[in-house]
Formats: structure tokens, sequence, C-alpha cells
């Protein structure tokens, strides 16, 4: 199988920007408080963005219209990339939940069979009455 050359930059042990940007993507992506707290922040830098764009920054944003177009096209990629988070956050939790489940019904099914197994008798025939003989000399 042929080797995927590493993305670090060569140094040695120093890691290449991409490295790191790939390390903290991926941390993002893995930890549960991170990709929320990212959501939130990312929420909140917009919601800044619209507020400011939309009443005390308006005038001048209009007179620039690059920079108007540039302002709000960072906002909404903001948006977007907090929006999509979400989304990725949601399927996470479903296909966690629907593990759980599966491992739940799983065990119960097996704790179900277990007790079965100790309140049927070990044989398939009942057992049969035993009679008592005395001895009669």
């Amino acid at each position: 199988m042929p080797t995927v050359p590493s993305p670090s930059s060569g140094d040695g042990d120093k890691p290449g920007p991409l490295a790191t940007v790939l390390a903290l993507s991926r941390a993002l992506l893995l930890d549960l408080h991170w990709r929320r707290q990212m959501m939130v922040y990312l929420i909140a830098v917009a919601f800044g963005m619209m507020i400011v764009g939309g009443t005390v920054g308006f005038d001048f944003l209009r007179e620039r219209v690059p920079l108007f177009l540039a302002y709000w096209c960072v906002c909404a990629f903001l948006t977007l990339v907090a929006a999509l988070l979400a989304l990725y956050d949601l399927l996470v939790l479903r296909l966690v939940a629907r593990r759980a489940q599966r491992e739940l019904h799983e065990r119960l099914l097996a704790e179900t069979e277990a007790h079965r197994q100790r309140e049927k008798p070990l044989s398939a025939t009942p057992p049969r009455p035993t009679t008592t003989t005395t001895d009669a000399d």
C-alpha cells in the first residue's frame, strides 16, 4: 500500500500549518463541548455583526459596496458554519442514541434469555412422582 506524505512542513518535529488546522478541525468535530462552544461563539459573532451592520455601520457599509458585500458574506458564512455544526451535532447525537438503544435492546434480550434458562426445567419431560415402598417382611 503506498504511503501518503505527511502534511507537515518537513522541519522534522514541527508540524506544518495544514497539519495544525486538520488536527484542530478534528478535535472540534469530535469533542462535544468544543463543538457546542464553537456554535455559540459563531452565532454570537454573526448576531453581533448583524446588529452592527444593520444599525451603526449601515451608512458606512452602504457607501462602500465591496466592503458591504464582503461584510454580509462573512456574516452569512459564519451563520452557515454554525448551522452545519448544529446539523452535524444532531446527526452524531442520533447515532449515539441509536447505538445506545441497540446495546440496551441486546442486553435486555440476553437477560431475558438467561432468566428463561434459569426457570426452565432441565429435561423436557416432567419429573415422575416417586413411590415409596415399604418392606413388609
